[in-house]
């Protein structure tokens, strides 16, 4: 990290008053940031959730005009792992890049007239969605802060070959070859935004270790062989104004089911409680990637006259064949089982009042049944009952003011179980190179909610951000 901070130092001192980017040569263009953002509990302001220190560098090289080389280097470092001793357990795990992680992408472009090439370390985005992904199922997700990172920062990049061939003006036809594979990163116990699952669980652990068993966790995870790849595939066409894309992907799934398989006797056979194996034992506990198929698509349409120009309509839709899911009661896993599960939205926005951008979602997501043996189906991040089909609805408002030097940004997440988002951003354009941000996250609804869980989890948070 010191040395990322060096050589993005020694650019802003040399370049203070330049664009945002750096030509370098003919050939290579340097750009990048350093940011800063602190949070705090709303309640409770001097309860500190994070002050993330972030510097990045981007470089492009054009080898030819259609051959070129990109990178993003990033590291971070979270202070708040000092500051707060209640999360310094964690602080290994959580407070700055992890391994190889700082070589944040890394890829070569091929350019033709009917075939694109990207092989690397990449991010692919097939969804747009806000506040809830449906179609953006290429990359894992880093979900150390819950969904709050932007998309673009939370997406966890992997090697992989992207081809785009277009056998017409409209129409283009992607596929990707995707052996490397990584997990969705969940925050472990104790952390500020852990799951309502993950706490429940490790206190489960905890009990069965001060009976006396002795608990170990095994994570399963695909080898990084060609026949464990992921394939995919998207088109994307447009038919007179009308565009659509069909997505279909198979591989694992990049979130874990977990549950016991089975416990290691002890030589001295101690009885235990009643279903339970005998005191002594080892019990493990597995969790595994489920392999799958998603079959999904997308489509766009802008109106562009009569009394509703401007106004924009998209959907996606994505279906996941072979899904396993954890079925039980409130708070307490009883089993696994495979079930398919299917995600859909609906998207409007249009333009009001000159600069004024309103935007609505009608989400919906569900299982093919509601139960398993008699038991209903759970909500993995808290271990909540589902319904069978849970809806949410989105409004996203956002506006500029003082020739958009002044941004303003509002979205709501809402349940239908109650279950509630509301958070504000405000960003201001001190200089062309400086921007400064004050934001909001307000929470509530059932701790076995999605947002819920996070409802002593409101807080206020700063950002400060310098590009070159």
């Amino acid at each position: 990290m010191k040395k990322i901070l060096f050589i993005a130092g020694i650019l802003l001192l040399v370049n203070p008053f330049v664009a945002y980017s750096i030509e370098v040569g003919c050939n290579m263009t340097v750009s990048g940031y350093l940011k800063n953002e602190t949070a705090v509990r709303t309640h409770e302001l001097d309860d500190l959730l994070k002050i993330e220190h972030t510097a990045q560098i981007e470089a492009e090289y054009r080898i030819s005009d259609n051959l070129h080389v990109f990178g993003i280097v990033r590291e971070f470092y979270d202070s708040v792992f000092d500051a707060e001793e209640k999360y310094r357990e964690n602080r290994n795990l959580l407070s700055r890049t992890r391994g190889i992680n700082w070589l944040r992408e890394l890829y070569l472009d091929y350019y033709s007239t009917n075939l694109d090439i990207r092989i690397g370390k990449q991010q692919v985005v097939w969804g747009t969605t806000v506040g809830m992904k449906i179609l953006d199922i290429v990359n894992p997700d880093d979900q150390r802060e819950y969904v709050l990172d932007d998309f673009a920062d939370s997406r966890i990049p992997l090697w992989m070959l992207k081809a785009e061939w277009s056998p017409k003006v409209n129409g283009t036809l992607q596929f990707l070859f995707i052996p490397d594979f990584k997990h969705n990163f969940i925050s472990p116990a104790g952390s500020p935004f852990t799951y309502q699952a993950v706490t429940l669980g490790a206190e489960k652990v905890g009990a069965l270790e001060r009976l006396g068993y002795h608990v170990h966790e095994n994570a399963i995870r695909p080898a990084k062989t060609f026949e464990n790849s992921k394939i995919g595939l998207r088109w994307l066409d447009v038919f007179k104004g009308f565009e659509y894309s069909l997505n279909w992907l198979h591989g694992y799934e990049y979130s874990t089911v977990k549950g016991p398989s089975g416990a290691i006797l002890p030589r001295v056979i101690i009885p235990g409680p009643p279903g339970l194996p005998p005191l002594g034992s080892t019990m493990i506990l597995e969790s595994k990637h489920p392999q799958v198929e998603y079959f999904g698509g997308s489509f766009t349409k802008t109106v562009t006259a009569g009394y509703l120009r401007g106004l924009t309509t998209r959907g996606e839709f994505v279906y996941t064949h072979g899904h396993k899911n954890g079925y039980g009661v409130e708070g307490s896993q009883v089993g696994i089982a495979k079930v398919d599960m299917w995600k859909s939205a609906l998207v409007v926005e249009k333009y009001v009042i000159t600069n004024w951008l309103v935007e609505f979602q009608y989400i919906m997501m569900g299982l093919t049944r509601e139960k398993e043996h008699g038991y209903r189906f759970l909500l993995g991040p808290t271990q909540g009952t589902l319904d069978q089909v849970e809806t949410f609805l989105t409004l996203m408002v956002s506006t500029d003011f003082f020739y958009e030097r002044l941004k303003a940004k509002t979205l709501i997440v809402y349940g239908d179980n109650n279950d509630w988002r509301f958070s504000p951003r405000f960003d201001f354009e001190a200089t062309d190179k400086i921007n400064v941000a004050l934001g909001f996250h307000f929470f509530n609804g059932h701790r076995n909610g999605l947002n819920g869980e996070f409802r002593d989890n409101d807080e206020v948070y700063t950002e400060i951000k310098y590009s070159f």
